[in-house]
């Protein structure tokens, strides 16, 4: 029962605090920590061409043309992902490579939570953390004023709610130890449209305690 109701909160590779990483991880998600998805994904794609390679001998592509293929992965990959960041940041343009950057480094050095942030970024004052009153942030939310944080950009963007692992832990073990689905309900009600603010809302987007990161470990498809 507990992995029905966690399906239905949790989707393979579900939200985190910060981009996909798990201080407690095995190696690739250390990996993913340092911003080296492409990386992974990259050889993730090789290992399974070659997997493939011996069933399709037919195949009109030669060797040396699916290693070309793979070779332009980077490239794409780099596209989407700074299309993807800008209109998290609600930049309407395909130049500020740069802010992104300096942005995502503040964000791995500052270690802010990934979701609230977007969300402080478009309405200042959101969330009482005081990494966000700090002098940092607020030059960086003005350079990014300057070229982007349009709204309506940034809303169809960046969900309001995600499946947090603290909280889907909270609801299935009330379930569990005593029956009780209302958290499960009103998690499963905000995440149900996850890009609509709700009255209610607010609660699920708490990050999680410090101990609780600290010692929480969770692997694909959990």
């Amino acid at each position: 029962m507990r992995r029905v109701l966690c399906a239905q909160l949790k989707p393979p590779h579900s939200f985190r605090k910060v981009p996909p990483i798990s201080r407690r991880c095995h190696a690739v998600l250390r990996l993913a920590k340092d911003g080296c998805q492409q990386r992974i994904l990259q050889w993730n794609l090789e290992r399974f061409a070659e997997a493939l390679q011996p069933l399709c001998k037919q195949s009109a592509l030669t060797h040396d043309e699916l290693k070309g293929k793979l070779d332009e992965f980077e490239n794409r990959f780099a596209v989407q992902y700074y299309t993807m960041m800008r209109k998290k940041l609600g930049i309407n343009s395909d130049a500020e490579k740069e802010l992104v950057d300096e942005f995502l480094e503040w964000l791995r050095k500052s270690n802010a939570d990934y979701t609230n942030t977007f969300l402080e970024l478009e309405a200042p004052g959101r969330f009482d953390d005081p990494v966000f009153a700090t002098a940092e942030f607020e030059q960086l939310r003005e350079k990014l004023a300057a070229v982007g944080l349009e709204e309506e950009v940034m809303q169809d963007a960046n969900p309001r709610y995600i499946p947090r692992n603290y909280l889907v832990e909270k609801a299935l073990d009330e379930y569990l130890e005593a029956g009780d689905l209302s958290t499960f309900e009103e998690l499963l009600t905000v995440l149900e449209n996850p890009y609509t603010a709700r009255d209610m809302g607010s609660q699920f987007q708490q990050p999680p305690r410090r101990e609780f990161d600290a010692t929480y470990t969770t692997y694909c498809n959990t």
